[in-house]
């Protein structure tokens, strides 16, 4: 669990600096009346709430049965499950924007790429520590 809470982290870095700024406009605004603070504390955590669910899912039906198949082959390797991180989280992005028929927004395979990429590069290291790669 430790390794999908990095990779949500991961993901949601870049957002949050532009939802963080966001909401740090939004301050003065609070304190006019014009917004709620959960408007503002909902906006900060948005990348979190949208990272998550997705990080979750992807680790659990793509995540483990990549790492069960790579024990299996005998190919485990730090490599091998950052390849396969960074793949996974390029390809689930840009094919849920293509079943959605989204014309724009492909960008957020890179957020996918950096969230997979962690997450595989966590588990690697959770699970082997300073073993030999």
């Amino acid at each position: 669990m430790k390794a999908v809470f990095l990779g949500t982290l991961a993901a949601a870095f870049l957002p949050m600096i532009f939802t963080t700024s966001l909401a740090a406009m939004m301050l003065p605004e609070v304190m006019h009346g014009a917004y709620e603070a959960w408007q503002v504390v909902y906006l900060l955590m948005l990348p979190l709430i949208v990272a998550f669910p997705v990080v979750l899912i992807a680790a659990l039906v793509v995540g483990l049965p990549t790492a069960a198949i790579l024990k299996w082959c005998g190919r485990e390797s730090q490599a091998a499950y950052l390849a396969s991180g960074i793949i996974a989280g390029t390809i689930i992005p840009i094919a849920a924007l293509g079943l959605l028929r989204a014309p724009s927004g492909y960008w957020v395979a890179s957020l996918g790429a950096l969230g997979g990429g962690a997450t595989a590069h966590s588990w690697w290291t959770l699970g082997h520590g300073s073993k030999a790669r």
